[in-house]
């Protein structure tokens, strides 16, 4: 069971991260369109 709750925590990380790497994205997109 301990081994269950520790992937879900893992896989709950990776989606946080995939998230926030999308998100940095589009703000960076968002800024290099603004300097323009």
């Amino acid at each position: 069971m301990p081994c269950r709750v520790e992937f879900r925590v893992h896989l709950r990380k990776v989606k946080w991260l995939n998230n926030l790497s999308i998100i940095s994205k589009r703000i960076f997109k968002f800024l290099s369109i603004e300097e323009r």
